[in-house]
């Protein structure tokens, strides 16, 4: 038979107080069970520290614990966080619980004389912290200079308009501190910001802010290739202008710049490549994507600004007769690579009609058109990307958004810009998921 001991569904509710296990100092009742529940007001943590004597028997039977509910482990459904049990002669250390609420559960059993223990509890404010740098961006604190305890408020604000606050639920740019992590700012993505394009064969020379994703790289073997950066901290381009690339550091990655010649660019160094696993060189030009993650992120700017990603929707789904752009340093029509950055529109071509144009020429490992490529140029020839443009991105405008997507990745083709033969370029939409869980994993 359990002795009561009057010690159930205690409560205490003021910042500071004491409590005592049954008849403390003297031996607490056998068989009973106790419960006392601290809770104070959000915004305070509580702070328990045992004193005097603590002597409390070490048996299976004998149970003493503590139970904290953390607010935020409440709202999600998280269980709560037990300390002890606690047993034997030795006073327990001093516990900031990080909680406004309590829950101490004691239970005795049949043997022994042990006096038990004294709690001595007191509140503080919470300190939230500093709120977290972001890159980009600055921290203005609104409630006070300096002021991070609960409730206080601060302002994260973008530097620079070629980016964007993603916003917490209230969907301003303004949190409490406890919650860093519900802010964080986002790169513009597919923004010309000088819009006029006239209709690198066949193609126009480009001015500062047509291609501001536009990247130039130059493997460790001399030869050159492009790219597209994504974000501010990737770049996108093909398998084969990578494959060779030993030390990652050694490869060169410009952008922000039109002529080859300027000194006016912003370089870039790789800290990790990433070549698609399904990529075989030598055998074929399948799977032919790869990404570059940069050591440092790039500053945005007007001459500097990522590409979108295609997303799930049908209408980023490129299309036969579709209108994309590409631009490079490759070779001109004149067989010479070009010093300065050109362009040209190309029409997307259907898949069976660029199979059946490659099925005439001589057999060889680029001549097998499949389903994760897509085809582009002139039935008559002229226009067309060619060797040094390679990795470089195939670009869409969406309607919609009025925003500039990669399609393609410049992979392969047989000679530039003659007639019946088109360029192929990589499938960029098939390799969503791929790209994504790349730099998701490598973030």
């Amino acid at each position: 038979r359990k002795h009561c001991a009057q010690c159930q569904n205690n409560a205490f509710t003021k910042r500071s107080g004491v409590i005592t296990s049954p008849n403390y100092p003297k031996p607490y009742p056998k068989l009973s069970t106790c419960s006392y529940t601290i809770r104070v007001e959000d915004g305070f943590m509580i702070i328990l520290e045992f004193v005097e004597t603590f002597n409390v028997e070490s048996h299976v039977e004998t149970v003493f614990s503590l139970f904290f509910h953390h607010s935020l482990r409440h709202l999600l459904h998280l269980p709560q966080i037990e300390y002890g049990p606690f047993c034997g002669q030795n006073v327990p250390p001093k516990i900031e619980t990080g909680s406004n609420i309590v829950d101490i559960t004691f239970t005795t059993d049949i043997s022994g004389d042990h006096t038990g223990w004294k709690i001595s509890y007191t509140t503080t404010v919470v300190n939230c912290g500093q709120p977290e740098d972001i890159d980009n961006g600055t921290v203005t604190y609104i409630t006070g200079p300096e002021v991070t305890t609960y409730k206080a408020e601060i302002q994260y604000e973008c530097e620079s308009t070629f980016y964007t606050m993603k916003a917490s639920n209230n969907g301003k740019g303004r949190h409490y501190s406890l919650e860093p992590a519900l802010q964080m700012l986002k790169t513009i993505c597919g923004i010309q910001t000088r819009t006029t394009l006239e209709r690198i064969i066949g193609g126009k020379t480009a001015k500062l802010g047509q291609f501001p994703w536009q990247v130039m790289l130059i493997a460790e073997d001399g030869i050159g290739g492009g790219g597209a950066l994504l974000y501010d901290n990737w770049v996108l381009t093909a398998a084969h202008v990578v494959i060779s690339q030993i030390d990652p550091s050694t490869l060169t990655i410009k952008m922000g710049f039109l002529n080859k010649n300027s000194v006016h660019y912003q370089q870039a160094w790789a800290e990790e490549i990433f070549v698609h696993e399904g990529y075989i060189d030598g055998a074929s030009y399948n799977n032919d994507i790869a990404l570059i993650k940069l050591k440092h992120k790039v500053p945005l700017n007007a001459n500097i600004t990522p590409i979108c990603l295609p997303r799930k929707e049908e209408r980023f789904h490129v299309k036969t007769d579709d209108m994309g752009t590409v631009a490079g340093w490759g070779r001109t029509e004149k067989r010479r690579l070009s010093p300065h950055l050109l362009y040209v529109e190309l029409v997307v071509i259907d898949n069976r009609k660029c199979k059946e144009a490659f099925a005439k020429l001589p057999a060889g490992k680029s001549l097998l058109v499949t389903e994760n490529m897509l085809c582009a140029g002139e039935e008559e020839g002229g226009k067309d990307s060619c060797q040094g443009d390679s990795g470089g991105p195939l670009t869409f405008l969406d309607n919609l958004t009025k925003k500039w997507f990669v399609g393609g990745i410049v992979s392969w083709g047989v000679d530039c810009g003659v007639a019946g033969q088109y360029g192929v370029y990589t499938k960029v939409i098939n390799y969503i998921s791929w790209i994504e869980n790349t730099i998701m994993k490598n973030s």
